[in-house]
């Protein structure tokens, strides 16, 4: 369980690194994909992605495993809204950043992403041991 937990550390490091290096990084346009998912613009489905790992690294990285049942309910919970935090600051910061710029839309793919990984996180670590 030790191991299992360090290794998630270093992941949430490895993601949490990524992650603003793809909120904050200067990157260069090149053509504007077309394609579309469902109707979806392809930065949607990148902020979707680029959050939906979050609550299940942050869940074993900080061990929530360990704790009991009732009160891994509570993590995820914490765990959801601190990720909702992180996506607040990404996006309000990409704001004040000329070369960036902060959506709503970002926001609200940032939250689905985080939201649909604590539902079916919750089920699986709270009704097995």
């Amino acid at each position: 369980m030790k191991r299992l937990t360090t290794c998630m550390r270093i992941l949430m490091v490895i993601y949490l690194t990524v992650v603003f290096v793809l909120c904050f990084g200067k990157f260069t346009p090149g053509n504007p994909s077309q394609f579309r998912l469902w109707n979806i613009p392809p930065d949607k489905v990148v902020h979707f992605l680029m959050f939906l790992p979050y609550p299940i690294l942050a869940f074993y990285a900080f061990g929530g495993r360990a704790l009991p049942r009732r009160r891994r309910i509570l993590a995820i919970a914490g765990i959801f809204v601190s990720g909702v935090l992180i996506a607040l600051a990404t996006e309000s910061i990409q704001r004040l950043i000329p070369y960036r710029s902060g959506e709503g839309a970002d926001l609200a793919a940032d939250t689905l992403g985080l939201l649909l990984s604590s539902l079916i996180l919750t089920p699986v670590v709270c009704l097995r041991d």
